[in-house]
């Protein structure tokens, strides 16, 4: 709350914290508020180790959401995926249970229609296996599905190399090497514009939420990117981005 508080009152440009999620989540709704035309907040991250130029919208902010919600993520993922990968016309893809359309439970088929109808690049759905081969730049899934992914893929690292270690003993300091040096565990738990911090999307104001595993080098990391995103005025760009549609009568 003080941190937040501090960004509000002008006293710090960006605030970063490896606190609860959802304290921070909450402190920075309250205090900084939400720009027009975002009801939630959204955390959002990519996985550059296998897919530089993906981002997923929503990593653990919101367990249950409306498909509107999931249309203001798609948005927020485009300048998102604008901004820092440089992508002008991102493609959106939203995360189901198949290609086709209808597939899914009731909150994609809800959404479905609207990111269709949005004016984003909007690609259809995707599967899970279409994840890391960067058919969609913004993949849109509720906070549930996505910090579900997020935890399951930062066990890839770790459960590789033990999978390895025990498949061929004899190999201990060929594999020791290719993951310290060619291929780090770290890489596939943290790397990426996060680097163990995401960008809380939505709020007015500067607000990155890290991991809880984070080491020193990711706090850093966060606190630099927090500041980058300050000098490029990403709070600006989405909140110029959602007036745009709401004019439209789309939000």
């Amino acid at each position: 709350m003080i941190g937040t508080k501090l960004v509000k009152e002008r006293g710090a440009d960006a605030f970063v914290s490896a606190g609860s999620s959802g304290a921070v989540g909450a402190a920075a709704a309250t205090y900084l508020g939400m720009l027009p035309g975002m009801e939630r907040p959204t955390i959002g991250g990519g996985f550059s180790s296998f897919a530089p130029n993906i981002v997923i919208m929503d990593l653990g902010a919101n367990v249950d959401c409306k498909p509107e919600h999931l249309l203001s993520f798609a948005i927020a993922g485009t300048v998102y995926a604008r901004t820092v990968y440089g992508i002008q016309r991102p493609s959106v893809g939203l995360l189901s249970t198949g290609a086709e359309e209808g597939k899914g439970n009731e909150l994609v088929k809800g959404a479905f229609p609207l990111l269709k109808k949005s004016g984003l690049n909007f690609i259809g759905n995707i599967e899970g296996n279409d994840i890391l081969t960067g058919k969609a730049n913004v993949i849109v899934c509720d906070g549930f599905v996505g910090n579900v992914l997020l935890k399951f893929y930062e066990s890839i690292g770790d459960r590789a190399r033990v999978w390895l270690l025990g498949k061929y003993p004899s190999f201990k300091g060929l594999v020791g090497r290719v993951f310290d040096r060619v291929l780090p565990i770290k890489k596939l738990s943290y790397e990426g514009e996060e680097e163990g911090s995401g960008l809380l999307w939505g709020v007015n104001g500067v607000v990155r939420i890290a991991h809880g595993a984070c080491k020193a080098e990711h706090i850093l990391h966060g606190i630099n990117a927090a500041r980058k995103a300050v000098q490029v005025d990403i709070v600006g760009s989405l909140q110029r981005e959602l007036a745009l549609y709401k004019a439209q009568g789309i939000l």
